[in-house]
């Protein structure tokens, strides 16, 4: 199954608007993950450096460390930390949006559904995540978007 998709990148955003952008376009019914490499990164916590992938239900997102990533069937958010509270925001959707702020990265791109396609995850559960890819005008593979959590 082929459908078009968006991608969108917004090169600034402090940590509240990278909240509000989850919310608007994720939504609640999605799952978080993140972690520390650089900013926040404490040899001593380990693997702890690292985030859980965990429901947004109506917690706080959690924004914290260096990276992170927000996702469900409506789109996927990834972000990467510029300095103390910025970010790089990428979004990853297959409905055209108008986000304050934004650049649209490519007209559109051909998005592939494969429900065989599934990345593995472990830690304190276990289970698949199914995606999405998005693929450039010449076919090659430039994205792998998530879009749910399976046990």
């Amino acid at each position: 199954m082929s459908e078009r998709g968006y991608v969108y990148r917004i090169p600034n955003a402090n940590s509240s608007r990278l909240k509000q952008v989850i919310t608007d376009i994720v939504g609640k019914e999605g799952w978080t993950f993140g972690g520390a490499i650089l900013w926040d990164f404490d040899p001593d916590k380990e693997q702890a450096n690292l985030q859980p992938i965990t429901s947004i239900g109506t917690g706080d997102i959690n924004v914290t460390g260096d990276f992170g990533q927000a996702f469900s069937q409506q789109a996927e958010i990834r972000w990467k930390r510029r300095d103390q509270d910025s970010y790089d925001v990428l979004v990853l959707s297959e409905q055209e949006a108008d986000i304050t702020g934004a650049i649209q990265i490519g007209e559109s791109w051909n998005v592939q559904t494969n429900n065989n396609l599934q990345m593995m995850y472990t830690g304190e559960t276990q289970g698949h995540i199914r995606c999405k890819t998005y693929h450039t005008t010449n076919g090659v593979v430039q994205f792998v978007r998530y879009t749910e959590v399976h046990s």
